[in-house]
């Protein structure tokens, strides 16, 4: 390439994979929105959680009943039990630093701490900077999409439209980021499963 066509149309520098490895796992975690437009021009919304082990690249996702903490506190339970679920003894759990999910996180780590888990800490990238937290991000929409997907294929199958607030598609939504986890191939041949 013309490195003066790379220095003027280059997009940014390139992201070169680090050979050494974290000591402590990173779980990090977005808020993705799930809408879909109805006949009538209403919108239908539905908040779905995503999650990703960095060290593991496991991935999990659940539709939450909102942003932040809810009463029955599901969100925090959902987490809990996909950190546990892992088997790792310490852990950083990283997040953005919206309002509403630094209230999830702190809440998180108070019940891990309950569990037991006593070595867990919390991580957020840097303010404004979007590329610290690319992981997480890239991990919201290979959900998405794959919840798409899934939600297409069915529709397509039973001939009806699956309106998100059905508990059908919460189930889709564990089930896209199960698929992910067993079904994507890492570089280096295997599943995070």
């Amino acid at each position: 390439w013309c490195p003066h066509c790379v220095k003027g149309r280059g997009t940014g520098l390139q992201h070169r994979r680090t050979t050494e490895e974290d000591r402590v796992p990173i779980f990090g975690f977005d808020y993705l929105l799930g809408t879909h437009i109805i006949e009538n021009g209403q919108q239908e919304e539905v908040k779905i959680l995503a999650a990703k082990c960095q060290l593991t690249k496991c991935v999990f996702a659940h539709a939450v009943p909102q942003k932040g903490l809810d009463p029955e506190l599901y969100a925090v339970n959902r987490l809990k039990r996909d950190v546990l679920w892992l088997g790792h003894n310490k852990i950083v759990l990283k997040s953005d630093n919206e309002r509403a999910i630094l209230a999830l996180l702190r809440t998180t780590l108070k019940a891990l701490r309950v569990e037991q888990l006593e070595n867990t800490q919390e991580a957020h990238p840097a303010a404004y900077d979007s590329s610290s937290n690319a992981t997480t991000e890239s991990t919201c929409k290979l959900v998405a999409g794959m919840i798409r997907t899934v939600k297409s294929c069915l529709e397509d199958r039973i001939k009806k439209r699956i309106p998100v607030s059905h508990c059908l598609f919460y189930w889709m939504v564990e089930h896209a980021a199960w698929l992910v986890a067993t079904r994507t191939t890492q570089s280096d041949g295997i599943t995070a499963h």
